[in-house]
């Protein structure tokens, strides 16, 4: 018997009884329709994960506080100053006496200055970090931003770059002047003509600053950076590293970025980084050190390990589904046996073989998975659609995941419809014949 007939009397057989055989491999369908939406949404949201921590570059390292927590102590109290500034990046106005907390930055400058020493050629830029708000005074307005205390590194290792005026100098950060750049979004707060501002005064707190610059805005659309750490990507301040712990205050930095000259010399910076900053604070490994060191490499396998977990969780509970569409097929694969006795009986009377009815029942089972697959995926893509329209990610329907959906549907046809093919297929025609 050709395998075409055999094909076509399959067919004929399912679609004798449409609502069964729909209902049959509506398990299968839920299944199918769940690994395609998961599988596009995983590889979706890993994608948009690399996007967004892509602007930190294959070659940054950051050197961040880690203060391990001590019994409080009132002897760990000191008195915050009056300014404007948030100590360790809290709100500015006065702070009043505070106790070091597990949050508190344990950088100093002596670390950045020991890292800029570091032999070998392998860094670019590095830049130490003063995070806090700050409020400036404006039309008898209290205007509040982010600060960030920064070397004139900063601007070139962010690719930021200074429409107007100039980035800092080296005057400006060793004699802590008294200097300020502001965002795009800032300089707006303040003029419609950004230019206008340079070598304007204004005051935070009772200090007043020159505006030296104002850095070329970012279009929103075009950058798929995620905002910064204090709200939004444009509505930074930034003052000489040393300006800031002075005029606030502040003992200590919150970090240390760092840019390796390339990516292949990002390791061995970063292990004599980790060898430097270990000797200044007197700790023998990092696992026990007040600070942290990570690379943009980092970031991205922690984001992904997390997201693979749950993707992997999601996954197992559609492969559950299969396993019970899969069930449900053979369970009324082996009915249809019981209901098509006399016809097989007859069909091996007339001179068919075994392994033509195996291949009969096989093939039934297998192209109601693969329908199932079929329904499946067209579901799935529809499913993924409407999810990517409420979440962040670029998820599409990929090659990957057809194949994986069309060759997990033709598995499940085969295991679970192999019982069903054989108890059919050694059927005796005469016991057959006889039964009602």
């Amino acid at each position: 018997m050709k395998i075409g007939s055999i094909i076509g009397q399959s067919t004929t057989a399912l679609l004798a009884n449409k609502g069964r055989s729909f209902l049959t491999v509506l398990g299968i369908i839920i299944g199918i329709a769940s690994v395609i939406s998961l599988y596009s949404l995983g590889q979706g949201v890993k994608e948009n994960v690399v996007g967004n921590f892509s602007f930190l570059g294959a070659k940054t390292i950051t050197v961040s506080s880690q203060p391990i927590a001590e019994e409080e102590d009132t002897d760990n109290e000191r008195e915050g100053g009056d300014g404007a500034f948030g100590i360790g990046g809290g709100p500015g106005g006065g702070m009043g006496a505070f106790r070091m907390r597990p949050s508190d930055p344990t950088l100093k400058v002596s670390d950045y200055k020991d890292i800029i020493d570091i032999e070998g050629e392998l860094m670019e830029y590095v830049t130490p970090e003063v995070n806090g708000n700050v409020t400036i005074t404006f039309n008898e307005e209290d205007l509040q931003f982010n600060s960030s205390g920064v070397s004139s590194d900063y601007f070139l290792m962010n690719d930021k770059e200074i429409e107007y005026g100039n980035n800092f100098t080296e005057d400006n950060i060793a004699n802590s002047e008294n200097v300020v750049i502001f965002d795009a979004d800032v300089a707006k707060e303040f003029s419609d003509d950004s230019s206008n501002l340079i070598d304007r005064i204004i005051s935070i707190g009772e200090i007043e600053y020159k505006i030296v610059g104002v850095v070329k805005g970012e279009e929103a659309e075009n950058d798929d950076r995620p905002m910064m750490r204090f709200g939004g990507r444009n509505r930074n301040i930034y003052l000489p590293y040393v300006t800031a712990m002075n005029n606030f205050e502040q003992e200590y930095i919150n970090s240390i970025t760092v840019n390796a000259i390339n990516e292949e010399s990002v390791n061995s910076l970063a292990a004599k980084i980790e060898e430097t900053v270990l000797e200044n604070h007197e700790f023998d490994n990092l696992d026990d050190a007040d600070f942290m060191i990570t690379t943009a490499q980092d970031i991205l396998d922690a984001r992904n390990s997390a997201i693979s977990v749950f993707t992997n969780m999601l996954t197992g509970v559609a492969a559950i589904s299969l396993l019970v569409g899969g069930i449900g097929i053979m369970n009324i694969m082996l009915v249809s046996v019981t209901e098509r006795t006399q016809e097989i009986g007859l069909r091996k009377a007339v001179g068919a073989k075994t392994r033509h009815i195996m291949i009969q029942f096989l093939i039934e089972s297998i192209l109601l998975t693969g329908a199932g697959g079929i329904m499946g995926i067209i579901i799935g893509k529809l499913l993924t659609d409407v999810v990517t329209n409420y979440v962040t990610a670029n998820a599409a329907l990929s090659l990957d995941a057809v194949l994986i959906a069309v060759i997990v549907a033709v598995v499940t046809g085969i295991i679970f419809g192999l019982y069903p093919a054989y108890k059919a297929s050694k059927l005796d025609p005469v016991e057959a014949l006889r039964y009602e």
